[in-house]
């Protein structure tokens, strides 16, 4: 039995849950059972279609977001809100395969622990981000990576749609073949035009912190966009601090989606902060 201190952040709140997501397929059951047991308006959303139609009968009305599900589930909701140009609070639960954005502004494990104390009514903890337009096709994000980055998303994707293969069991020998095999030719290798040369991976990011707990790639504070360019390794050889990109690609990965672009050519800015609440 759980029971809500401030009824005002349940009458001002919604619960939209992604069933589909790889914790979900275990805990949505019980989130949904907890949110319906205190009268919490919840949302079962399994695409971008529904997302949309979703946040278009929310943005307006609630204060607070409680978003259950993976990276792609809170790029599509960030896309949504920012379209309709409003973005209530979001409060990310991690309910996905994976979940890099939860590990910055959320606690990166136990959702139902934090929904919990959602519930109870506890104070919740402020993080303020900014976010990633990306133009083509006026998406929102808060990472996305070019190269063998991407390369990886599409391997990651077809291994996981054929064999069932979803998280680490996936990942891994993922990332060994693509590092091991690379990219057929240079001449495929993504550039920024404020960079001099071709990459192999470029990853850029508004979060904090970046696969799993490790800390993103400026030690000293980022106002803006956060720019990693890598060799075959998981290290940076160099860190670019960015307003606004400009990066010459067919294909980029967004929260684990791949986007092509006819011309080329893709836009990167970053928005205003938005508020991000945790439990």
């Amino acid at each position: 039995m759980v029971h809500q201190k401030n009824l005002f952040l349940l009458k001002e709140a919604a619960l939209i849950l992604n069933p589909l997501g790889g914790k979900n397929l275990r805990e949505a059951p019980l989130l949904f059972a907890l949110a319906k047991h205190v009268g919490l308006e919840v949302k079962i959303v399994k695409d971008f279609w529904e997302i949309e139609q979703t946040i278009e009968k929310l943005v307006f009305s609630k204060r607070i977001l409680l978003v259950s599900g993976g990276d792609g589930t809170i790029s599509a909701v960030l896309t949504a809100c920012f379209r309709k140009k409003k973005v209530p609070a979001l409060a990310i639960l991690p309910g996905g395969t994976t979940n890099l954005i939860a590990w910055d502004v959320s606690r990166p494990s136990g959702q139902l622990r934090s929904f919990q104390r959602f519930l109870k009514g506890f104070p919740p903890r402020i993080k303020k981000r900014k976010v990633l337009k990306i133009w083509p096709p006026n998406l929102y994000s808060m990472f996305c990576g070019a190269g063998l980055l991407a390369e990886g998303v599409k391997l990651y994707n077809k291994r996981r749609s054929q064999k069932g293969l979803r998280g680490l069991r996936n990942a891994l020998p993922v990332a060994l073949q693509v590092l091991t095999k690379g990219l057929p030719s240079p001449k495929q290798w993504p550039r920024l035009k404020s960079y001099p040369r071709k990459i192999p991976i470029i990853m850029i990011t508004t979060l904090e912190r970046v696969f799993l707990p490790i800390q993103s790639f400026l030690k000293k504070p980022c106002p803006d966009i956060k720019v990693g360019i890598f060799a075959r390794t998981f290290i940076p050889f160099s860190v670019l601090c960015e307003k606004e990109i400009e990066l010459e690609t067919y294909t980029l990965a967004v929260d684990g989606e791949l986007v092509e672009s006819k011309e080329g050519r893709f836009v990167i800015q970053s928005t205003e902060e938005i508020e991000f609440f945790s439990w």
